[in-house]
């Protein structure tokens, strides 16, 4: 999963520093929260997960996942 996300990142380089954010579309700018949520709707049902998956899911999964590396709360926490 690392080695995918670092190619990403190397793909968007510029447009990520441009932006500030990691997760940019086809056309330079942010992702928004409504683009995040189709694919992950779409990708759902292509593997016709028997659950919902959400947006939410992802962010808990992962600050779970922080919390377990003994990350600061606060450092995780974000508004």
């Amino acid at each position: 999963m690392l080695s995918i996300l670092n190619i990403y990142k190397k793909c968007f380089e510029d447009e990520i520093k441009k932006q500030g954010y990691f997760f940019v579309n086809r056309y330079g700018n942010p992702l928004s929260e409504q683009s995040a949520r189709s694919m992950i709707h779409k990708y759902a049902d292509e593997i016709q997960a028997e659950i919902n998956i959400t947006p939410h899911m992802f962010r808990h999964s992962f600050a779970t996942y922080l919390m377990e590396e003994d990350v600061n709360i606060s450092d995780i926490i974000i508004s």
